[in-house]
C-alpha cells in the first residue's frame, strides 16, 4: 500500500519552548454512502458508484426528500442503543487503528 506524510501547519502562534511537530497519517477509516470502510469507498468511486437513493433513516420532514446519500446499515453487537453516528465513528476510528497497528496496543483504557 501507499503511505501518505502530511505535516500539520500551524495557524496560530507556538508558545515559546513549544516545538512544531510533524504528524504521520498510518491510519485512515471511513464510513460514506458508498462503502463501510476505505476500500470499498475507494473502489466504488473507481468503478463510478453512485450513493443516491430514497432515504431510510436521515430525519426529514414527508414528502420533502427528493433522495440523497446515507451509509448502509452497521451490524450493531448486542442490539446497541448508541446514536447512529456513535456507531459509525466508533467503526471509522477501529479502522483507522486497525490499518495503524495500533488497536489492541492503546496507550489509555479504549472506552475513555
Amino acid at each position: 500500500g501507499t503511505r501518505v506524510i502530511l505535516q500539520a501547519t500551524r495557524l496560530r502562534e507556538t508558545p515559546v519552548g513549544v516545538a512544531d511537530a510533524a504528524v504521520a497519517i498510518t491510519g485512515t477509516g471511513l464510513v460514506s454512502a458508498l462503502g463501510l470502510d476505505r476500500l470499498s469507498t475507494w473502489r466504488a468511486i473507481c468503478g463510478g458508484g453512485r450513493p443516491f437513493a430514497p432515504l431510510t433513516v436521515l430525519e426529514q420532514r414527508p414528502g420533502t426528500c427528493k433522495g440523497g446519500a446515507e451509509a448502509a446499515a452497521l451490524p450493531t453487537p448486542g442490539g446497541s442503543d448508541e446514536p447512529r453516528e456513535v456507531v459509525y465513528l466508533r467503526h471509522a476510528l477501529h479502522e483507522a487503528l486497525r490499518e495503524a497497528g495500533i488497536e489492541e496496543e492503546l496507550p489509555y483504557a479504549a472506552q475513555r
